[in-house]
This record gives C-alpha cells, structure tokens and sequence, in this order.
C-alpha cells in the first residue's frame, strides 16, 4: 500500500565492480572439497562472491568451504549459501569460528537463508541463540547478516537484540558498521519486533548521534500493531537527533492496520532520511496519509 521507492542496499546480486564472482549455485552435489581447492587457488585481497544457494552442500561440504575461507585469509567476501540443509549445530559452529579467529577474515554478507536453522525445543537452540549474540557483538561481524525463512522465533530477535547492547557498549561506534539484518519469513511475531525495538532504543537513548542498523527487514514476519508501537518509542527517541536510528525499514506483508500507521506516523514526525516499506499491509486511508505526511516533513 506504501512503498517508498526503496531499493535495498543489501542486494548481494550487485557486485562491486572488482570483485571476483564464485556462481556455484543450483549444482546438486557440489563437491566441496574441490570449492576448496579452487578458493586455496584464487585467495588474495580482491572482494570475493561465493554463492553455494541451492546445492545441497549440507553441514560437512559447508564447513569444509568455510574452513577454507578461513585458512586463506579472504579479507572481503560475501558468503551466500541459501538453501544448503545447514543445521544449527553446523551454524553455530561457523560463528563460533569467525569469531575466534586471529586471521584477516572479514565477511561482508552472511546468507544462510532457507535452512531450518532455529526450531522450538530443539537441543541446539541454546548453543545457536549464544553464539548469534556473540558475533552480533564481535568485531568479526558480517555487514550483512541474513537469516529468512530459517525458523527463527522472538528468541532469535531477543539474542540479536542482546548483542547489540553490548556491541555499542564495548566498542566506539565510530568503529562500528552498519548492521543490515534480513529477518523475512519467520514467525517473530511483535515480541521479536518488540525486542529489537528495545535494544534500539536503549541504544539510541545511551549513545547520542547512533544509527543502530542500516537494514531492518522483517517483511512476512506476523508483525502487527502492538509490535509497531513499541518500534515507535524507539524511533521517538531519536528526536534530538538527525540521524535517524534504522536507515531502512521494510516491513511489508505484515498485519499492520491504520491504527499501527497512525502510532508510527506520530513517531517518524521528526525522523530524517529514514526509506520505508509498509506495501501489503492492512492500511486504510489514514494511515498511508499520517505515514507520508510524516516522512514528507522529514525530508
């Protein structure tokens, strides 16, 4: 119903124009030791892309590239490995890893989207919960972290949350990147909204002149109108502050209604530079004006 012209600064299919690309998606089987072999071959500075999506890899073969990456020292890659039947157990694993190491790692995109990750009352939720949190905190942490469709819950949002506390509060934010977080197609619900609401804001309160995240999407989440006030106190509270606390903020395909419109219309009346994306909610008249009466005046 709103859709404010956004194109998504978290487009992994636009390379940088040095980076050197790996397509090695929608090939059953993929060998990864030979993945392996061919990243020990072309190691070096250049920005890298490797895209394993939809290969069937499973946690060996992806632990077995990831350790590749890890050996050779690739300074800037983007990790795109969709639909690979990872686990949780292979994931946290891969965290714990990137957070670890001493080598000149830096991941700059993370996709692990499409894999049953996170699942209720499974003995590897603890684990997993954990080392998200610690590598939201980490200096190791990807530009870019997606997790669509991997099952996540509020849990998930809640440990997300808890890093980003601690990440402003142990590191200056000068030194901090812009965090893009791809959370489509889970059941977060308002209590996962609420969570990262609440992180944002006690960011925001505590540190002055803080743009908390570059990317917040939480399109087909079951976001509803309790989750958008809480997101309004957080972005209230950056009032006093021209920068806003979320760049971009795409919550399409939720349930929404004018009541949710209204609240972050009041919200965003003093918000700057903030791009939104509320397109299939359930948003009558009102609501798509007091939205866009509030961003004009932001402008």
């Amino acid at each position: 119903l709103l859709d404010v012209s956004y194109q998504p600064s978290l487009d992994s299919a636009k390379p940088a124009p040095a980076a050197q690309v790996l397509d090695l998606s929608c090939i059953p089987n993929l060998d990864a030791t030979k993945v392996a072999r061919e990243l020990q071959r072309r190691s070096g500075g250049r920005h890298t892309i490797l895209d394993t999506s939809n290969s069937l890899l499973g946690d060996q073969g992806f632990q077995e590239i990831f350790q590749s990456i890890l050996a050779n020292e690739y300074s800037r890659i983007d990790l795109i490995a969709q639909m690979n039947r990872l686990t949780s157990s292979s994931v946290t694993l891969l965290m714990k890893r990137l957070c670890d190491t001493k080598r000149d790692v830096q991941l700059r995109l993370l996709d692990l989207g499409w894999n049953l990750i996170y699942r209720e009352r499974h003995s590897g939720n603890k684990p997993f919960l954990k080392a998200l949190e610690e590598l939201i905190v980490s200096d190791k942490c990807p530009e870019i972290v997606g997790l669509e469709c991997t099952g996540a819950g509020p849990a998930v949002c809640r440990a997300i949350a808890k890093g980003l506390i601690a990440g402003f509060e142990t590191k200056s934010t000068a030194l901090l990147p812009l965090l893009a977080l791809k959370l489509a197609s889970n059941d977060l619900g308002d209590p996962g909204l609420a969570a990262l609401a609440a992180a944002i804001r006690t960011v925001v309160s505590e540190h002055e002149s803080s743009t908390v995240l570059d990317t917040l999407d939480l399109s087909s989440c079951d976001v509803g109108d309790s989750g958008i006030e809480a997101l309004a106190l957080a972005l209230e509270e950056e009032a006093i502050d021209e920068n806003p606390a979320i760049c971009h903020l795409i919550l399409c395909n939720n349930k929404i209604s004018d009541r949710g419109a209204l609240t972050l219309g009041r919200a965003l009346q003093t918000s700057k530079g903030l791009h939104l994306d509320l397109s299939s909610n359930q948003i009558g008249d009102r609501g798509v004006a007091s939205i866009a009466a509030a961003l004009e005046r932001g402008r």
